[in-house]
């Protein structure tokens, strides 16, 4: 009668509901491109009940990704107005917050505020880590 999430690293999630699996990833195509892969397991033959737990279920999430979908465009297009300032995450999105900071350590220069010159990366990242 639970239902549970589990957030791995800002890019892959997976939710168990009494009558259902859902897993999800989120996969960066670009700067401003991402692939977002959705599935939902269950075993062959619900009853009635779950049958219809698991269409409300999907229902319910169609409604709820919709709406995040709406949120990342607008936050991206934000990105791009002189009003926008870099700052720090929030403290409650910890799977992003986690994530930003592996990276951070493995890519020394996405901590910096401007990026270094085209192909100096590596060697930026060098003189970080060094």
């Amino acid at each position: 009668g639970k239902w549970v999430q589990f957030g791995f690293t800002g890019s892959l999630g997976i939710d168990l509901y009494p009558e259902m699996v859902d897993m999800f990833q989120l996969i960066p195509l670009g700067a401003e491109k991402t692939l977002v892969r959705a599935s939902y397991y269950g075993h062959q033959h619900p009853s009635p009940e779950e049958a219809e737990l698991r269409r409300l279920n999907v229902q319910f999430n169609d409604l709820v990704n919709d709406e995040d979908k709406t949120l990342c465009t607008r936050v991206q297009q934000g990105l791009h107005t002189t009003g926008y300032r870099p700052g720090p995450l929030s403290d409650t999105e910890n799977e992003v917050l986690e994530f930003h900071r592996m990276v951070r350590d493995l890519v020394p220069v996405a901590a910096l505020d401007d990026a270094p010159l085209r192909g100096q990366v590596d060697a930026e990242n060098q003189r970080l880590s060094g």
